[in-house]
């Protein structure tokens, strides 16, 4: 892989650089993409959670291309079992 994100899938680490563009490995590209975050309550009391992300890329994409999730709110947390982020240990 090329650029910025090839030599943090190298190094498998985090790479902070005060100057990222003067980086050798930067490769400057005009796609651009952005999320967008949406709620609402249905008349039955169900609460969503809508995340769409959007890609533009004018050398490969005619259009700009758009993908939607949909997440429901569980009653409880039965769902849910937030953990630290650890790239040493598999959940």
């Amino acid at each position: 892989q090329a650029g910025l994100l090839g030599l943090v899938g190298e190094r498998r680490e985090l790479v902070v650089l005060a100057n990222a563009t003067a980086h050798p490995p930067y490769c400057p590209s005009h796609v651009t993409g952005e999320e967008h975050f949406d709620t609402f309550t249905e008349p039955n009391g169900d609460t969503w959670l809508v995340v769409t992300s959007v890609i533009t890329d004018p050398q490969y994409l005619t259009r700009p291309s758009a993908v939607t999730n949909h997440f429901k709110r569980l009653a409880n947390d039965s769902g849910w079992d937030p953990t630290p982020c650890r790239v040493d240990r598999p959940r």
